[in-house]
């Protein structure tokens, strides 16, 4: 039995009204990071965002992506988490088998990107650029620390990221690495392809 002082109460159904703590990490299969929108940049300066999580931001709601996520022993596990809007406010979740939970957020921190091999889908998190999609062209080194050259992307559903034409420079700090279905990695094997030979003209 867990510690009464820890214990969370037991997972909702989806059906629900209010899903609940979970005192235990498994296997999660979340909703692909497509298939949900990033919340507009006026909603979110209609609700106070909460500043004690990086990951508890208004423009990131509807993004899936990885975490490391300590578990009840102590153990830390890389999982897939989203970010939801409940009751004004955005959460922390996970979805087991089409049931879904809350998660602790002191339990939970963000999986950041190699800034010298991560190729794949990539999410800001700090910043004025958060809650946006982007893709590494390359890498920099700045007194001996590494940033990330990035491509703006918007996922699509079905085919390749549509390219929106901007590029930004950030620390690996500032980013996430996304929640991407082995699907659309394959779809997006061009861009990658065409984003490394960019990076050999920089």
């Amino acid at each position: 039995m867990p510690d009464s002082s820890t214990s969370l109460t037991p997972a909702w159904n989806p059906s629900a009204r209010t899903p609940g703590w979970e005192p235990a990490f498994d296997t999660v299969t979340p909703p692909s990071p497509t298939s949900l929108p990033i919340a507009s940049t006026s909603r979110a300066a209609a609700v106070e965002e909460p500043a004690h999580h990086p990951l508890l931001k208004l423009p990131l709601v509807g993004v899936s992506l990885k975490a490391n996520v300590t578990e009840a022993d102590g153990k830390v596990k890389e999982q897939n988490i989203s970010i939801v809007e409940h009751n004004g406010r955005p959460r922390l979740i996970r979805t087991v088998h089409s049931t879904s939970f809350f998660l602790s957020p002191d339990r939970v921190s963000a999986k950041h990107p190699n800034a010298t091999r991560d190729n794949g889908l990539l999410v800001v998190i700090q910043g004025e650029h958060t809650g946006k999609y982007v893709r590494r062209i390359h890498h920099k080194y700045s007194d001996g620390r590494p940033s990330m050259i990035l491509a703006v992307v918007t996922p699509v559903d079905g085919a390749a990221d549509s390219r929106v034409g901007e590029q930004l420079e950030l620390d690996v700090d500032f980013l996430c690495i996304a929640v991407e279905a082995k699907k659309q990695k394959d779809l997006n094997s061009s861009l990658r392809s065409q984003l490394r030979s960019e990076a050999q003209n920089l």
